[in-house]
C-alpha cells in the first residue's frame, strides 16, 4: 500500500533522502493504482511534510492542485527552482496540450502585493517573476504582462517579447497554411459535386449486364458502377461492389470522380 511506503524508514526528524523517499516518489509517479485525495493525507501529515515536497508536487499535479503545489514550494520549501520545474512539467500536462495555467499561479505568488514585504523583498519577487518569464517555456504574453508593475522596463522582457512574436508569427502562419488546405479542399469537393452532376449514362441495343451477359432493356432496373459497369438489380448484392469485378467503391471515391 502507498500508505506503507510512507511509513517505511521514516521519521519525524529524517530529512535524508532514502531510498524509501525514492521509491516512494517512483511509485507516485508511475502507478495509477491508488486515490490521490487519500495519499494526500498521509503526505500532509506534519511527520512527513517537510521532507516530501516532490512526493507530495506528483499528488498535488494529479488533483491539478497547482496552488496547493507552488505554494508549498515557494513558503515552505523556499525552492523558487522547484517551483519553475512543477510549473513547467503542469503546464505541459494540462488538457489539450500545453497551457499555463500553473504558470499563471506561480507569477501570481511572486507578483501580488504583499504589505508585509519590504521595497527590497518586492523588487526581488519582481525580478524572479522576470526570470520565469523569459527563460521558462508555456508562459503566455496575455497572462504574464498584465501582472508585472507598469514601470516595468521593455529591455527586462526583450527576450521574452521577440519569442512571443515568434510564436505568434508562427502560429498566425499555420493558421493561414490550415485555411488555404482547407479551401483547396473544398474547391476539390466542389469540382467533385461538378463532375458528378453532369454525368450521365446511355443504354443501347450494345448495354450488356456485367455480370449475366444479358442486355440492360430501358425498361428495367439497373445500376451503373463508377468504372462503368451496369447490372441487373437482381444481378448484385451490394451496390457499392461490382458484382463483376469485386471491386468496392465505398472507399476512393474521391480518386474515381477525379479519373
Amino acid at each position: 500500500r502507498s500508505s506503507d511506503l510512507v511509513a517505511e524508514q521514516r521519521t519525524a526528524t529524517d530529512k535524508a533522502d532514502t531510498s524509501a523517499d525514492k521509491r516512494l516518489l517512483q511509485f507516485l509517479e508511475r502507478s495509477k493504482h491508488y486515490n490521490p485525495k487519500t495519499v494526500q493525507q498521509w503526505l500532509d501529515q506534519g511527520a512527513y511534510a517537510p521532507s516530501l515536497f516532490r512526493q507530495r508536487a506528483v499528488v498535488y499535479q494529479r488533483q491539478n492542485l497547482h496552488q496547493k503545489a507552488i505554494t508549498m514550494f515557494l513558503q515552505e520549501a523556499g525552492d523558487m527552482a522547484a517551483a519553475q520545474a512543477y510549473a513547467t512539467k503542469a503546464s505541459l500536462g494540462e488538457e489539450g496540450g500545453a497551457g499555463d495555467g500553473a504558470f499563471k499561479i506561480l507569477l501570481e505568488e511572486l507578483t501580488k502585493p504583499n504589505t508585509a514585504d519590504t521595497k527590497e523583498i518586492t523588487t526581488a519577487k519582481t525580478q524572479q517573476a522576470l526570470k520565469v518569464i523569459n527563460n521558462c517555456e508555456g508562459v503566455e504574453a496575455r497572462t504574464a504582462l498584465p501582472m508585472l508593475p507598469d514601470d516595468t522596463p521593455l529591455a527586462d522582457l526583450s527576450s521574452f517579447l521577440i519569442g512571443s512574436l515568434r510564436a505568434s508569427h508562427t502560429n498566425r502562419r499555420n493558421l493561414e497554411i490550415a485555411a488555404a488546405i482547407s479551401t483547396t479542399q473544398m474547391n476539390q469537393t466542389s469540382l467533385l459535386v461538378l463532375l458528378h452532376n453532369k454525368r450521365f449514362v446511355t443504354v443501347d441495343d450494345g448495354s450488356m449486364c456485367c455480370k449475366c451477359g444479358f442486355k440492360i432493356r430501358k425498361d428495367t432496373m439497373f445500376a451503373v458502377f463508377p468504372n462503368g459497369n451496369m447490372a441487373h438489380q437482381l444481378c448484385y448484392d451490394d451496390p457499392k461492389i461490382d458484382p463483376a469485378t469485386q471491386e468496392d467503391f465505398s472507399r476512393g471515391v474521391h480518386a474515381i470522380y477525379l479519373q
